[in-house]
């Protein structure tokens, strides 16, 4: 059985924090249908905006894309997340058919990549590779559920020190930072508080779909 590989690539460029590119081997699960979930949440203040683009599923395609909270734009262009704080959450949720392979560029910019307060809470952003109910996540290492309770394939945490924390949860994925200071311990607590947030809203999707 072939297993995802997650390449993410991290750099530091000026005026903005960081950018980066994610490679993923979706071959084991080419043909099939599911769902891809973008999503951006943080304290608001300071703002930071998300922006990805140029997917590719390389031989798949993307399907309807249900964009909620303060997201706009398209995963086929260009889509923008902001980091507020909202019920719906800030978020694409977009049904796809894998083709071999899922690519697409990310980077942050916003107060918060230029000018951190060095107090508030992390800004998360975080992607999801889904099957096609929505709630079951897939491709991901096999004791997943006791690491990552939100079912997500991969986190970037912007911290309030003008740095940022990429945690991948893929089976033999590899994340290769670059320019990206090592997190101090509070660092570390704001992703905690991010990624419970975060699963908090995987939850109730769930519940909603049940």
């Amino acid at each position: 059985m072939k297993h995802a590989l997650l390449f993410l690539s991290i750099y530091s460029l000026a005026g903005r924090l960081m950018a980066g590119t994610v490679t993923i081997d979706t071959s084991s699960i080419q043909g099939t249908s599911g769902y891809l979930d973008f999503q951006f949440s943080g304290p608001s203040t300071p703002a930071a905006i998300l922006t990805t683009s140029g997917l590719n599923l390389h031989g798949g395609s993307v399907g309807v894309e249900m964009i909620t909270g303060d997201a706009s734009g398209s995963l086929l262009t260009q889509l923008m997340l902001l980091n507020t704080l909202n019920s719906p959450p800030n978020e694409d949720f977009a049904s796809v058919t894998f083709g071999t392979q899922l690519t697409f560029g990310f980077d942050f910019s916003g107060p918060a990549v230029t000018n951190p307060d060095g107090v508030s809470d992390a800004s998360t952003f975080a992607f999801s590779i889904l099957d096609a109910t929505g709630m079951n996540p897939l491709l991901l290492v096999s004791n997943w559920a006791s690491v990552d309770p939100g079912g997500f394939a991969f986190l970037v945490d912007l911290n309030n020190q003008g740095g940022a924390i990429a945690t991948n949860f893929l089976a033999h994925g590899v994340v290769n930072p670059e320019g990206v200071a090592v997190p101090e311990p509070s660092a570390g607590s704001c992703l905690a508080i991010g990624l419970g947030m975060l699963a908090s809203v995987r939850l109730m999707r769930r519940l909603r779909k049940a």
